[in-house]
C-alpha cells in the first residue's frame, strides 16, 4: 500500500460535524493561549462514539520520537494492533509511519491545529479510499508535548 497525504486548508466552518465540535471545544480549553494543557482535557466532553478513534501521542526528544499514549480500540481493530506505548516509528508500514510522523513534526512546530487528508492506493488492486485526520496540539508552555489525533 502506499500512503499520501495533504495538509488541508484550515476552515473551521467547513469541518465536519464531529472535527467542528473537537476544535470548538480545545479552543474554548485554549482561550488566549496558543494551545491548552492536556491536563485540562477531558476525553467525556466530546461525542463518545469519537473516542475508539482517537490516538493521543507523546512527543518525546524534542520531536525525534512520538509515544502513543492512548490508541482506540476502533483503531485497533482497523490496525489490528494496539500500539498504545510503542512509538509511531513502529507503525507497520514504514511508509505510513514516516507519513504520521512528519505530521506531527509539522503540528509541533506551528504549534496549531492541523487538518490532513490521506489517500491510501492499493495499486495492484487499483484501489483508493481517503480519510481526514485532525490533529490538535497541546502544550504544558511553549513547546508542544502532546497531540490528540481524531479519524474521520
Amino acid at each position: 500500500m502506499e500512503f499520501f497525504h495533504t495538509a488541508l486548508e484550515f476552515d473551521a466552518d467547513a469541518l465536519a460535524d464531529d472535527f467542528d465540535r473537537a476544535c470548538k471545544y480545545w479552543s474554548i480549553l485554549r482561550g488566549t493561549r496558543r494551545c491548552p494543557s492536556w491536563r485540562e482535557m477531558d476525553m467525556m466532553a466530546l461525542p463518545l462514539r469519537l473516542v475508539p478513534w482517537f490516538s493521543v501521542i507523546d512527543e518525546v526528544g524534542n520531536g525525534s520520537d512520538f509515544i502513543f499514549r492512548f490508541f482506540g480500540t476502533s483503531r485497533v481493530r482497523l490496525q489490528g494492533r494496539d500500539y498504545t506505548g510503542r512509538s509511531v516509528k513502529t507503525l507497520e508500514s514504514g511508509q505510513l509511519a514516516r507519513k504520521v510522523a512528519a505530521e506531527l513534526v509539522e503540528v509541533v512546530e506551528r504549534r496549531k491545529r492541523m487538518l490532513y487528508r490521506t489517500t491510501v492506493a492499493k495499486p495492484d488492486a487499483g484501489r483508493r479510499a481517503s480519510y481526514d485526520i485532525l490533529r490538535l496540539p497541546f502544550s504544558d508552555g511553549d513547546d508542544v508535548n502532546v497531540v490528540l489525533n481524531l479519524v474521520d
